[in-house]
């Protein structure tokens, strides 16, 4: 070639434009006029040139053309083949496609990129550019001249560049957050598998589009023109970050934590950005449920693997826990003696500072940002940190709530990879999940700081190693090893996700959701593998804690309505198709809420914590028990049938009833009504409770502390609506004076003479008619309106003594019944003091009767309202005795001053061989005392003489007189 380059002229920078002039075959420099200069241009430096004289068969390499390919200095002759024959096989027939097409004229330049095999044997990739610079008067080529260029350094660069992209594209699609890469005016150019799977779109749906035009940020107007206003900063440099509700595949929306960043070039302009989205839909739930329990907060704070402090507005640290003082290596007394303005980097305080005043201005709600802390030994602990605000219920400021992250081993990892690609390092820099890379045989290659904790493991021992030997990863129900990662290599051609738990033997399991993903090249042949683990212990943790305070009661311990009827629903399908038996129980306890209202709520608990753990020991151990609200509780028994049920009611009512609850003077007594149904086919969860339910009002209807088998036949027309609906009733007529006293004559005994009389109440129905006391008074004492009742008697009683109403005689007093719940009601006592206080002639005229068979809830609190009544100068007369158990018991606790036989003893006095020794009996007992006896349902001549003849002063029932409205009585 040397000879035959004759000039060179200026050309466009970057390229040298030669002219080759072709020497005469007769030995003079020529140009023939046929035969145009050929000006070639060449890309970069370092040109080998050859001749190539094909009539002759001949060519001439260049110096530089031998130079390149390591012939240096050597003789290769001149043939043709020594070119060709270096040529790489895949790349021979190509190329010599190429220089025929030219030869033969059918394109203007020969050119054409393949590899060499050097001197060395090493392949060096080359490109060729050439001419035909002669012809015969045929047409056919005489004389070509080429130029070979190297660009092995060019092709191995790109070839690590792909890679390099494949690696990033694999991590970028493998990441749990949504992420997308859009230029400095908005346009979408790509964008990640996860948030093409959350709206359900392919890449081509997104592409190309401005980032707020896309489906993601259409759940507003605001949300889409935040979007855009987020791209205009960032496009000039800012860091943008927000929270906002992206939308999703069908509508579906989700709250996330969306960043937007720019990326520069090494000219340090910004050339794309980067925006990302993480799902922080647990987050907001956890930091309500945070503000709602105290106690979990407090575990959560003590035990939680960042570092948490309480900050006091000016800065104190308030309260620290355990992994912030292993950040920054103080002890938590000495890291509370500082301020958080002590320990910051002097660099980051005052951003710290101005994000502190804008959330106690309120104009955030919390705030991020990376910051640096001086450890106690005095080097640098790069922090993420998290700061929301307490205020009080006024709105105040409180305290801060501090979330501090270790990252300076993240930190370290971006300035080690400071010389990758760009984007790859954006990708990375965030990521909080373990990463691993494998090569195709499964050994890893990659391995992050959050994999060696998971895993705990260092990278050292984890590069080369078998993916399967580092990370044990087992199924969470069956515990075996998740077969995705023994199966490697080879056994994978797609992306595979799931759920599973770490296996450690020197640590608890560490619950992950994992992905695994294939890696390969531009070809889509296998390179290796990407696995992410995305740790979700703490949610699953704190996801359990949340399933067992939604189905457990909080004051026992034992499953709450909700875990109730999911067991029984359980329990209902386990049994269909099968004969095995089982029953619902359902359970109130009676006069629990006389203990609440006289002891009040905190005794109260601890009596229902009693309470639940005898019951619990009664049953059987496959038997479950549940609190359904208040005092109500619930019994499966599975396994059980109906004869079996009602033994084990029994036992529970007789555990209820032996149990006294002692708090300091008081003992309390309650009782326990049971219904009983059988399960059956064909009734749901809404049938059984409303039938235990019913069952259970009976028990309570028909003299509680009993248990009542559901029968439909048996307790038609009795159900707790219709009590509803007669207590609604009674209170409508106390609120309209629909109420009505009668009064029945108590009698002197030796005379028949009118003495006295005894006040009864009635209830007037708008038609007029007549509701008998039996029918309300029950409801009226289970439902706290009695006291209302009892209230409204006595101040009629007292009317009708004062005259107010008409005269009665005035050698005549009068009784009213009290209800044991009104004479220990505190409420009732200012009644007693506001209408007898001063007026003598009423108190001494004025008797009250409380029913012995009514036994109050607390001894101390009747025996309170009788001696205030006594105080006042009334009497006490103790009603019904002999009717119930505690008869004597009450003898024994209260001063009382006299007492009504119960006219089940009265009747057929002289007949029943038991009623005339025990009515002889109370009238001994009577006169030892010193205390007055009246003789209740005398209601024929030999009661009357059968009374008379125990020496018992006074009498009342039908034979002397039938109960009336008392204006009859009146004069």
């Amino acid at each position: 070639m040397d000879g035959y380059l004759t000039a060179a002229s200026a050309a466009p920078a970057g390229t040298a434009d030669l002219c080759l002039t072709v020497a005469d075959p007769r030995g003079s420099c020529c140009r023939p006029a046929d035969v145009e200069s050929a000006c070639l241009p060449i890309d970069g430096v370092g040109l080998g040139f050859w001749d190539w004289n094909l009539a002759a068969g001949r060519v001439t390499y260049s110096s530089d053309w031998k130079r390149m390919l390591g012939y240096a200095g050597a003789s290769i002759g001149d043939s043709p083949e020594f070119r060709s024959a270096r040529i790489h096989p895949e790349d021979a027939a190509s190329a010599a496609a190429a220089l025929q097409q030219h030869l033969d004229g059918r394109s203007e330049v020969y050119v054409h990129e393949h590899r060499m095999r050097g001197a060395d044997g090493r392949y060096r990739w080359v490109a060729e550019r050439g001419r035909v610079t002669e012809r015969d008067a045929d047409g056919r080529p005489r004389r070509f001249i080429g130029v070979q260029i190297d660009i092995d350094d060019a092709k191995r660069a790109a070839a690590e560049l792909q890679l390099s992209e494949r690696r990033f594209r694999a991590v970028f699609d493998a990441m749990f957050e949504l992420m997308g890469v859009v230029m400095p005016d908005g346009t979408v150019i790509d964008v990640n598998e996860a948030a093409l799977r959350f709206a359900g779109l392919a890449a081509a749906d997104v592409i190309g589009r401005k980032m707020w035009d896309t489906l993601y940020f259409q759940t507003s107007e605001a949300t889409r023109e935040l979007a855009r206003q987020a791209v205009q900063r960032s496009a000039c440099g800012e860091i943008v970050r927000c929270e906002i509700e992206i939308l999703g595949a069908g509508g579906r929306t989700m709250p996330v934590d969306f960043s937007i960043k720019p990326v520069y070039d090494e000219r340090g302009e910004i050339v794309m950005l980067v925006p990302e989205g993480r799902d922080i839909s647990e987050r907001r739930l956890s930091e309500q449920i945070l503000r709602e329990s105290e106690d979990r907060f407090r575990t959560m704070f003590s035990e939680a693997p960042i570092g948490i402090a309480l900050v006091s507005t000016d800065g104190r640290f308030l309260e620290v826990n355990e992994a912030l003082c292993s950040i920054v290596g103080y002890e938590a007394e000495e890291l509370m003696a500082l301020r958080f303005q002590d320990i910051t980097h002097p660099d980051d305080l005052e951003p710290d500072l101005a994000l502190v005043q804008r959330l106690l201005a309120g104009e955030i709600p919390r705030y991020r940002m990376m910051k640096r802390y001086f450890h106690k030994r005095g080097h640098i602990v790069h922090i993420q940190l998290d700061v929301s605000l307490i205020r009080t219920p006024e709105g105040e400021p409180k305290y801060f709530v501090s979330q501090i992250q270790d990252v300076s081993e993240r930190v370290a990892l971006d300035r080690l990879l400071s010389a990758e690609k760009e984007r790859l390092q954006v990708a990375l820099s965030a990521i909080t999940d373990a990463v691993l890379i494998t090569d195709v045989e499964g050994r890893i290659k990659f391995f992050n700081p959050i994999a060696e904790r998971l895993l705990g493991c260092a990278p050292r021992q984890a590069i080369g190693a078998m993916v399967a030997e580092i990370v044990d990863l087992r199924d969470e129900q069956s515990g075996r090893r998740v077969a995705a990662l023994e199966a490697l290599p080879g056994q994978h051609a797609s992306f595979i996700q799931g759920c599973g738990y770490l296996h450690r033997p020197d640590a608890l399991p560490v619950f992950v959701e994992y992905a695994l993903a294939p890696l390969k090249d531009e070809a889509g042949e296998l390179m290796g593998y990407v696995v992410t683990l995305h740790d979700v212990t703490q949610a699953r943790a704190l996801t359990h804690a949340l399933e067992h305070q939604a189905t457990h009661d909080a004051l026992t311990g034992l499953p709450n309505r909700s875990g109730f009827e999911r067991a029984l629903e359980q329990q209902r399908q386990s049994a269909a198709g099968t004969l095995r038996n089982w029953c619902l129980l359902y359970l109130d306890l009676d006069r629990f809420k006389t203990v609440n209202d006289t002891a009040g709520h905190v005794i109260g608990d601890e009596l229902l914590r009693a309470i639940a753990v005898r019951m619990r020991a009664v049953l059987r151990a496959t038997d479950t028990l549940a609190r359904l609200g208040g005092d109500e509780f619930g019994v499966i028994l599975d396994n059980c049938n109906l004869e079996n049920a009602e033994r084990i009611a029994i036992k529970l009512i007789d555990a209820v009833d032996r149990f006294r609850f002692r708090r300091g003077e008081d003992e309390f007594q309650i009782g326990l009504s049971i219904g009983i149904v059988r399960g059956a086919e064909g009734l749901t969860i809404a049938d059984l409770m409303r039938m235990a339910d019913t069952a259970c009002y009976v028990a309570k209807r028909t003299g509680r502390n009993r248990a009542c088998v559901y029968n439909e036949q048996a307790i038609e027309g009795v159900s707790p609506s219709t009590e509803f609906d007669l207590l609604h009733e009674l209170q409508r007529a106390l609120d309209r004076d629909r109420l009505r006293v009668y009064a029945q004559k108590i009698v002197d005994v030796t005379s028949a003479r009118p003495v006295g009389l005894e006040l009864l109440v009635r209830m007037i129905r708008p038609d007029g008619s007549i509701v008998a006391p039996d029918r309300f008074l029950s409801i009226a004492e289970r439902h706290d309106v009695v006291t209302r009742l009892d209230d409204w008697m006595l101040r009629h009683a007292a009317r009708l003594i004062r005259g107010e109403d008409g005269h009665l005689p005035d050698d005549w007093f009068v009784t009213i019944n009290v209800s044991a719940r009104s004479i220990s009601d505190p409420r009732f006592h200012r009644t007693i003091s506001e209408v007898v206080y001063g007026d003598r002639a009423l108190r001494e005229r004025i008797c009250f009767e409380i029913t012995e068979s009514a036994a109050p809830a607390s001894w101390a609190m009747t025996r309170q309202g009788i001696e205030l009544l006594r105080a006042h100068g009334s009497r006490v007369l103790l009603d019904d005795f002999g009717s119930g158990f505690t008869s004597f018991e009450y003898l024994r606790n209260m001063h009382v001053d006299g007492l009504k036989i119960a006219q089940d003893f009265t009747r057929n006095l002289s007949a029943d061989p038991i009623n005339d020794p025990v009515v002889s009996m109370v009238a001994e007992l009577a006169h030892r005392l010193d205390i007055f006896a009246i003789a209740e349902g005398v209601e024929d001549p030999e009661a009357w003489r059968g009374v008379a003849a125990k020496d018992i002063g006074m009498a009342q029932g039908f034979y002397f007189h039938r109960p009336e409205p008392v204006e009859n009585l009146l004069r």
